[in-house]
C-alpha cells in the first residue's frame, strides 16, 4: 500500500500493529474491493439528492433572474469573449468599466452552456446545482475515509463525516440558489485537487503539475475564495503531515506553479476590471481599530453559524463593531484560541489541525469588509469550510462513540434529523421571490435592503403600489440610500407621479452628486415636463460623470433634437450608438438621429437611420411614417 512520505513522529515505531496516521492509502480502490467500496457513494448520493429533492421545483429567484434572464451576454454565445475582460455584474451597465469586485467569467460559460442546451429552464439549473453538491458530498467522503484511516472504524467516520456534509443546513443557499452555482464548482475543484494530491503521495512532478494550475485558474475564474487552494495544499503537508519546511519546498515546482497561475489570473483581473477591486469601499470604508474588531467578530460569526446553523436567512445584517463589547472579546477569545489549536496541535492532533486550517483559510479572502458588498456575511462562504469542520465533528463523534455507543448514535440521529427538517422547510422558502422575500422580512423587518429589494419584486410582479410602498418604507428606515430613492423615482413615473419623481430623483443626486444613474431619469423626467434645457443640462453631468454612459449620450441628442439643436443632436446620438452594445431602446436612438439629419438636409443619410429603427423595431410607427414621408418628398 502507498504511503505519504513525513517525518516519523516520536512513539509510531514501536506499535508496528496499528497504522501510522500518515499512512493514507491511494484512494481508488482495488478492483477486488470494488462491490464493498461502492455502497456507500450510492448510500450518499441517495441521501443527498433525496434531501434536495424539493429545491427542483423551484424558480428562478433574486439575482438568477439578472443574471441569467437579463443578462444578454448568457442568450448570445457570440459574446462569450466578453465574459472574460468584464466583471460579473456588468450588464447592469454596460456603459461602466467594472461595477462590483466579482470577476468570475467560469460562472457565466456555465450559464451560456446550459442556456444552450436547456434555454431557461428552471428545473434543469437547480438539478445542476444538487447533482453539484451530490459530487462533492462523495468527494467528502472519499477523502473523509482517507484522513480518518487511523481510527478503529474509519469508513463509518467517512460516512458520519460526508452525511454532516450532505445535510449541514448551511449548504441551503448554496444548493439552491442558482447565482451561487460558482461555491459549488469551487469547491469540487478544490476537493478533486486535494484528492488527486493525496493520490500522488503529496509529491506530483512533471506533466501533473500542469493539471493543478490548469484546474487552479480555472477555480479562480470561477470564484475569488479559490486562492484558498494553494495555501490548503501547504497546510495538508505541513499540518496533517507533519513534515518539515524544507520538506515541503521539495514541492517548490508545483507551488511555483500555482504562484505563476495566480499571477496569471491577476493580469487578467487587472485588466478586465480596470483594478484589482475597483468597488473597494463602496458600501464600507472602515480602518484601524474598527476594521480589525469587525473582522474578528464576523470571523465568530461565521463559526458560530457553523456550529449552530440557526436563523438561517437570504439576508444577513452588517454592523461594524466599533467598540470593544463583550461580543467583541468573546469572538476575540474564541478566534485566538482557534488560530492557536491549527498550530498547538499539529503534532498531538493533526487532523484537528489540518481541520481548523481548512475552516479558516477559504473565510480568509471574505474577511475583506470593505469589499464584499452590502452582504458582509453570507451562508454561501461557508459551503467550503464546512468539509474542515464535519472531519472534527466525525472525529468527535467517534470519540463519543467509544465511550458510549448509545450516547453517540442518539445525538448523530438528532442532529441529522433537525438538519433534514431545517434543509426542507428551508428550500421551500426559496420557491419563488415572493415567498423567499416575505421571509426574509419576517427576520428582518427593520432593514431598509430588505424592503428595497421587496419593492423591486413586487414591481417585476405588476403589483406598483406594493412596490411604491415598500420602497418608501426601505427610505424611511435609511434615508440615507441614493439607491431607494432611484427605484422609488422610476416607480413613481411608472405611476404617472411625475412630479413626485422628479424629487425623488432630486433628493438620490444630492445624496450622491456623482450619481450618473439618477442623473439620466431625472433628465428623462425633466422630458416629460418639457423642461428640455435642464433635460440636457442633466445628461450632460451624467455623461461627463461616465464618459461610457451609452444611453445618456443618446438621451441627450434627444434633448437636443427638443430644443432644435440638431447638429448637437446628431453629434450626441452618433456618439451614444458608437458606444451602445447591448441597450434594449437603440431603435429610439437611430429614429431620432434620422429626425436630426432630416433637419439638416441628410435625407439619405436620415432615410438609413429610419430604416435601421424599423430593423431593430418593426412595429414603430413614428419611424415608419418618417420614413415614407422622406421617400415622397421629390428631390
Amino acid at each position: 500500500m502507498a504511503r505519504l512520505k513525513k517525518r516519523k513522529t516520536p512513539g509510531t515505531e514501536s506499535q508496528p500493529s496499528a497504522a501510522p496516521v500518515n499512512a493514507l492509502p491511494r484512494l481508488s480502490p482495488r478492483p477486488k474491493e470494488f462491490g464493498t467500496q461502492f455502497w456507500p457513494y450510492v448510500l450518499l448520493a441517495v441521501m443527498t439528492f433525496a434531501v434536495y429533492a424539493n429545491s427542483l421545483g423551484n424558480t428562478f429567484v433574486s439575482d438568477d433572474k439578472q443574471q441569467l434572464i437579463s443578462n444578454p451576454l448568457v442568450k448570445d454565445y457570440h459574446h462569450l469573449g466578453e465574459v472574460f475582460s468584464h466583471d460579473v455584474w456588468i450588464f447592469l451597465d454596460p456603459n461602466a468599466r467594472a461595477v462590483s469586485n466579482y470577476y468570475r467569467p467560469i460562472q457565466i460559460v456555465v450559464y451560456v452552456a446550459m442556456y444552450r442546451l436547456f434555454r431557461f429552464n428552471p428545473l434543469s439549473f437547480h438539478l445542476l446545482t444538487v447533482l453539484l453538491h451530490v459530487g462533492n458530498t462523495l468527494l467528502v467522503f472519499q477523502l473523509s475515509e482517507s484522513l480518518l484511516r487511523h481510527l478503529p472504524r474509519p469508513r463509518l467516520a467517512a460516512l458520519i463525516a460526508a452525511a454532516l456534509f450532505a445535510v449541514h443546513p448551511i449548504h441551503d443557499e448554496a444548493v439552491v440558489w442558482v447565482a451561487v452555482m460558482p461555491d459549488l464548482v469551487m469547491t469540487l475543484l478544490a476537493l478533486g485537487l486535494l484528492a488527486l494530491f493525496i493520490r500522488q503521495e503529496a509529491a506530483p512532478r512533471g506533466k501533473q503539475i500542469v493539471l493543478y494550475a490548469a484546474a487552479f485558474l480555472v477555480a479562480m475564474l470561477t470564484k475569488e475564495t479559490s486562492a484558498a487552494i494553494l495555501p490548503l495544499l501547504v497546510s495538508f503537508e505541513w499540518l496533517y503531515l507533519r513534515r518539515t519546511w524544507r520538506e515541503v519546498l521539495k514541492n517548490i515546482q508545483l507551488y511555483a506553479s500555482l504562484l505563476v497561475t495566480f499571477a496569471v489570473y491577476l493580469a487578467m483581473r487587472l485588466h478586465a476590471l480596470g483594478s484589482l477591486a475597483p468597488a473597494q469601499g463602496g458600501h464600507f470604508s472602515l480602518h484601524g481599530k474598527e476594521l480589525a474588531l469587525s473582522i474578528v467578530v464576523l470571523m465568530g460569526t461565521y463559526w458560530w453559524k457553523l456550529l449552530v446553523p440557526a436563523g438561517l436567512s437570504y439576508y444577513h445584517s452588517f454592523s461594524p463593531a466599533i467598540a470593544v463589547t463583550p461580543l467583541a472579546i468573546l469572538c476575540v477569545a474564541v478566534v485566538g484560541s482557534l488560530v492557536a489549536a491549527v498550530f498547538l496541535l499539529r503534532q498531538k492532533a493533526p487532523l484537528i489541525s489540518f481541520g481548523l486550517a481548512f475552516i479558516f483559510l477559504p473565510l480568509l479572502p471574505v474577511m475583506n469588509v470593505n469589499g464584499v458588498g452590502p452582504n458582509v456575511f453570507a451562508e454561501r462562504y461557508l459551503y467550503l469550510p464546512s468539509v474542515g469542520f464535519v472531519w472534527i465533528a466525525a472525529l468527535a463523534w467517534d470519540f463519543l462513540r467509544r465511550r458510549s455507543a448509545t450516547l453517540a448514535w442518539s445525538c448523530l440521529s438528532i442532529i441529522l434529523t433537525l438538519s433534514v427538517y431545517t434543509l426542507v422547510k428551508r428550500t421551500a422558502e426559496w420557491h419563488d421571490d415572493i415567498t423567499l422575500y416575505l421571509a426574509t422580512k419576517d427576520l428582518n423587518p427593520n432593514k431598509a435592503g430588505i424592503h428595497r429589494i421587496q419593492g423591486v419584486i413586487w414591481e417585476a410582479n405588476g403589483r406598483l403600489d406594493e412596490a411604491i410602498a415598500e420602497t418608501r418604507t426601505a427610505v424611511q428606515l435609511d434615508p440615507t440610500a441614493p439607491g431607494s430613492y432611484l427605484n422609488l423615482g422610476k416607480m413613481l413615473a411608472a405611476k404617472g407621479l411625475i412630479q413626485d419623481a422628479i424629487e425623488a430623483q432630486e433628493r438620490a443626486v444630492q445624496l450622491k452628486p456623482d450619481f450618473y444613474a439618477s442623473l439620466n431619469e431625472l433628465g428623462l423626467l425633466k422630458l416629460k415636463t418639457k423642461d428640455y434645457a435642464t433635460a440636457a443640462s442633466c445628461f450632460q453631468r451624467a455623461v461627463r460623470l461616465n464618459p461610457r454612459f451609452a444611453t445618456a449620450q443618446m438621451n441627450l441628442g434627444i434633448a437636443y433634437n427638443a430644443l432644435k439643436d440638431y447638429p448637437h443632436a446628431a453629434e450626441a446620438l452618433r456618439k451614444g450608438l458608437e458606444k451602445a452594445s447591448h441597450e434594449p431602446f437603440l431603435f429610439l436612438a437611430h429614429y431620432h438621429l434620422g429626425i436630426a439629419l432630416s433637419h439638416l438636409d441628410s435625407n439619405d443619410e436620415a432615410a438609413r437611420e429610419f430604416a435601421k429603427a424599423l430593423e431593430l423595431q418593426p412595429d414603430f410607427t413614428p419611424a415608419k411614417q418618417a420614413l415614407d414621408s422622406l421617400r415622397a418628398t421629390p428631390r
